[in-house]
């Protein structure tokens, strides 16, 4: 730890407040440092979290579902069981993860991992599971962007629930540049064989959480999952931060 580190850690929360005031990335308004967020809590009341019957597969509400899955995915195969999203990909939670992703806000970590364990706490049985592991991003990536989002959620996930985390329990090994403004059937081809397992003794016969940031088309979701499973995995749920609708 460095002298400044020991000094940061041993000031009190008010002098904090006073030196460097904290404002709420929803509304500006200046924040306690003892709340650890960037979110008051107006602003976080405001995530517009998944509520209401979603689809166990891809995530999307959908009023009167029956059967626990829609009809899109029933005439699909999937090498998943069930997906969970905490919160739908719009509003202030878009502009969040834009900014955390995209303009490397870091700060913003904390915050984002505080409204993933908020949104899937609920929702998944954690001591179903062997391990969870993270979506990984190729190094070039990495690199570009110096942290992988989806390893942050994952390893809240293990913080919060005491479940293992298999960080390189998937390596992308293809790197296949943005996929942000493509279409479904582009990202379909784009991802297909990006992805590999790192140790594939590990992976058979367990039972994995798969987490990641943001379920758009699901085409990152499905080749990873495919990949797990070829591998030997027994079953595998997948939970997200958000899902666009």
């Amino acid at each position: 730890m460095t002298t400044t580190e020991k000094i940061v850690r041993g000031v009190s929360w008010p002098f904090l407040d006073l030196l460097f005031p904290r404002h709420c990335e929803g509304c500006a308004k200046v924040m306690p440092h003892e709340r650890r967020s960037y979110l008051c809590e107006g602003c976080f009341s405001r995530i517009p979290w998944v509520v209401g019957p979603t689809c166990r597969i891809c995530a999307k509400i959908f009023q009167g579902l029956s059967g626990g899955i829609c009809s899109a995915c029933r005439n699909s195969v999937f090498s998943y069981e069930s997906c969970f999203s905490a919160a739908r990909y719009d509003g202030l939670l878009k502009d969040l993860l834009q900014k955390f992703k995209f303009q490397k806000a870091e700060y913003l970590a904390g915050t984002l991992q505080k409204i993933f364990w908020e949104g899937v706490k609920k929702k998944i049985n954690f001591s179903d599971f062997d391990f969870a592991l993270p979506a990984p991003l190729h190094p070039r990536k990495l690199k570009e962007r110096g942290f992988n989002q989806a390893l942050i959620l994952a390893k809240e996930v293990s913080h919060q629930s005491g479940l293992p985390l298999f960080k390189r329990g998937l390596i992308r090994q293809k790197y296949s540049g943005g996929q942000t403004l493509q279409d479904r059937k582009a990202r379909l081809e784009n991802i297909q064989d990006s992805f590999r397992v790192g140790r594939s003794h590990e992976i058979s016969g367990k039972k994995l959480l798969l987490v990641d940031d943001v379920l758009t088309t699901g085409a990152t979701v499905r080749e990873c999952t495919r990949v797990l499973k070829e591998a030997g995995a027994s079953a595998i749920t997948v939970a997200v931060l958000a899902r666009s609708m």
